[in-house]
């Protein structure tokens, strides 16, 4: 990994993150039920940090701009 590259990563939530509701479209679809990795142990304990942005191009491009700088 290059960390002179700036890296942005927008993603989903871990679908462990919500058992109940994978556990009921994995016996409806006959699939594994997700389990979290070791490293998503403590998961449930950590802090929540989110921003809730403008549902907006400009917003998004803005925020990861001032994050950057």
């Amino acid at each position: 990994l290059d960390k002179s590259v700036p890296i942005v990563c927008l993603a989903t939530a871990h679908p462990a993150k919500f058992p109940e509701a994978i556990l009921k479209a994995a016996q409806a679809s006959n699939i594994a039920e997700p389990v979290l990795p070791n490293s998503m142990s403590n998961l449930f304990e950590r802090e929540e940090r989110y921003q809730v942005l403008q549902d907006d191009l400009a917003s998004v491009q803005a925020f990861i701009l001032e994050k950057l700088g």
